[in-house]
């Protein structure tokens, strides 16, 4: 992909425009999850919208585990993540995901507002338009190839999520809630309308919705 922005959630949005095929997923290149690992998503994602592998709950495996100070300002993330977000996912920076493309496509040109909390952002918009997705235990390893310098990454993630916080509440306030299957929700006049792919105004009150076509 060639791009002149820089960041994981830039180069991913890109990927997903071009993306063919049924389902779409993205991993880190360090190979902290194994090929096996990540067709562990494919094979279970079934019904579901969407699949995450997950190191924080009941049966995975972590081989080579993370140096004490990341896995505490994991945690810490984690928490702070749950709370402001209503997010019941336990590891939301896991870099093995996978998705169906009808669900990204609804979402994708509303990504990456903020580049550092971009599986926030994409995993807060899934599921504001109710869509399933389930997280499971996975097989991992910590990559020594890492570069990120802990302290730093932690205040750039925090000042991210709380930016990204603002701009919901700022959307919230004038966009109408968007939800799967070609319905949309209006936020002023709070009625839900069949999409009308001629138009962006609620047929009710003529708020303008927030879908690109």
């Amino acid at each position: 992909i060639d791009s002149e922005e820089k960041g994981k959630g830039i180069a991913i949005i890109k990927a997903m425009k071009i993306a063919q095929g049924s389902l779409i997923g993205y991993v880190d290149a360090d190979n902290s999850t194994e090929p096996e690992a990540f067709y562990s998503l494919i094979q279970n994602i079934k019904d579901l919208d969407g699949i995450i592998a997950s190191r924080w709950i009941i049966g995975s495996i972590i081989k080579i585990k993370q140096p004490l100070k990341r896995r505490i300002a994991s945690r810490v993330f984690n928490f702070m993540v749950r709370k402001m977000f209503n997010l019941d996912f336990r590891d939301t920076q896991n870099g093995a995901k996978l998705f169906k493309k009808y669900a990204l496509d609804l979402i994708v040109d509303d990504l990456g507002k903020i580049n550092w909390a971009f599986d926030i952002d994409l995993l807060y918009r899934l599921k504001e338009n109710e869509y399933r997705i389930k997280e499971i235990p996975t097989v991992w390893n910590d990559s020594k190839k890492s570069k990120l310098k802990i302290s730093k990454a932690s205040i750039e993630m925090l000042l991210a999520i709380l930016k990204l916080k603002y701009i919901y509440l700022i959307d919230n306030a004038v966009k109408p809630r968007i939800l799967h299957h070609g319905f949309y929700e209006c936020s002023r006049c709070e009625k839900i309308h069949i999409l009308n792919f001629n138009t962006r105004l609620c047929k009710e009150c003529s708020e303008e919705i927030g879908v690109r076509w």
